[in-house]
This record gives C-alpha cells, sequence and structure tokens, in this order.
C-alpha cells in the first residue's frame, strides 16, 4: 500500500475482498489470491476513485469497507451497490454522485490463470 492511512486501507480491502467472492466460478474456489499485477491495478483504481470523492464516501453512512465493497459491485454491474443505500438515506444525491462515478471507471474484467485471479487488458 503506497499510503498508509487508514480509511483508504479499510476502503481498498473491501474492495478487494468484494472482488474476491464475486471472481470465483461456482463451486468451490478455483483461485484464493489476486495477482500482483491485479492489486496493484486495484490499489491505483481505488486511490483515483477514493481520492476524487473523498468528501461524499465520507459523508454517507455506509463505513469505508462498505464503500470499497460499494465501488466494486457498482463498477462491475452487480445489481448492488452504491444505488441501494440511497432509498434509506438522507445523502441520497451523495450516492447518485458515488455510482456515477463507479459506473465511469468502467468494469474490471479478472480471469484465472494458474490458480491466480488476474486482470484483463491494462
Amino acid at each position: 500500500m503506497k499510503n498508509n492511512d487508514s480509511e483508504f486501507k479499510e476502503f481498498f480491502d473491501g474492495y478487494v475482498d468484494a472482488a474476491m467472492f464475486t471472481s470465483r466460478p461456482d463451486g468451490p474456489p478455483a483461485a484464493q489470491k489476486f495477482s500482483n499485477r491485479a492489486l496493484e491495478i486495484f490499489e491505483e483504481d481505488c486511490r483515483a476513485f477514493y481520492d476524487a470523492n473523498i468528501e461524499a464516501l465520507r459523508t454517507v453512512e455506509s463505513d469505508m469497507r462498505r464503500n470499497g465493497i460499494d465501488f466494486w459491485l457498482t463498477r462491475e454491474g452487480h445489481g448492488s451497490g452504491f444505488w441501494e443505500h440511497k432509498y434509506k438515506s438522507p445523502h441520497a444525491n451523495l450516492y447518485d454522485i458515488l455510482d456515477l462515478a463507479a459506473k465511469r471507471c468502467g468494469e474490471c474484467e479478472v480471469y484465472i490463470d494458474d490458480g491466480v485471479i488476474e486482470v484483463y487488458g491494462r
């Protein structure tokens, strides 16, 4: 982790956990870890999103770990994410902003190679 702030680490850890959970095929996990390259890409993406949206992330009711999870779920189009919190929040507009910002990041496609989860492209 290039920056040791604990708030970002929570965000990043939530993102990685969500990516691991949704990246496994059905049944027993075929891969249990991400490649170093995948983690570097994840960290770059998370840092850019986090830095660009820090005020909204700190204002909404969700903790940073949940925000990291929601970033992954929203950008990947998993049918869950930032948008689902707006219906019960006084900060609905901020969840809309986070939802749109995550979708603008585009999907981050992953695949399994020799038992390790990798990222396509980039």
